[in-house]
């Protein structure tokens, strides 16, 4: 980890940040054995539903539509897809869609689908296969909002 001074500079440039992302990461590791542990404590768990719960009811009050996107961790999706089973009961419990990146991404290599081996946020070919999901759940979510 980075000093906080340090860390406030990486984060206020795209080039300090761009450069840092390119190093290796311990903390990548630790923090896909933090998320492992906290999917296997049933108080976590219900704290998240509640949060998705509380979410949910916000937009419904207000006739927001939701369209759910759930992530995997990239870097072990077939390990971690298991931790969406919590959001996908929400959504299914609330009539809410779901894009499973899961499914999206199924038998590709994890190093297809990351930034890079230090950064594992979605690269390109991800966020494609993301936007080719949402796009006829929009289109059909547009056709039931008021007319402007």
């Amino acid at each position: 980890y980075l000093p906080s001074w340090v860390a406030a500079l990486v984060l206020r440039s795209y080039l300090l940040n761009f450069a840092y992302w390119q190093m290796p990461h311990d903390d990548l590791r630790g923090r896909g054995q933090f998320l492992a542990q906290c999917f296997s404590w049933k108080e976590v768990v219900e704290a998240h539903e509640a949060q998705l719960e509380r979410l949910l009811t916000w937009a419904r009050e207000r006739k927001v539509p939701v369209v759910a996107v759930l992530f995997p961790d990239l870097a072990a999706p077939e390990a971690t897809g298991a931790w969406l089973e919590p959001a996908r009961a929400v959504c299914a419990r609330n009539g809410v869609q779901v894009v499973d990146v899961s499914t999206l991404v199924r038998g590709l290599a994890p190093e297809d689908l990351v930034v890079n081996a230090n950064d594992s946020h979605p690269n390109e070919r991800v966020h494609a296969r993301v936007a080719e999901a949402l796009a006829p759940l929009i289109v059909e979510l547009e056709a039931t909002l008021p007319a402007r």
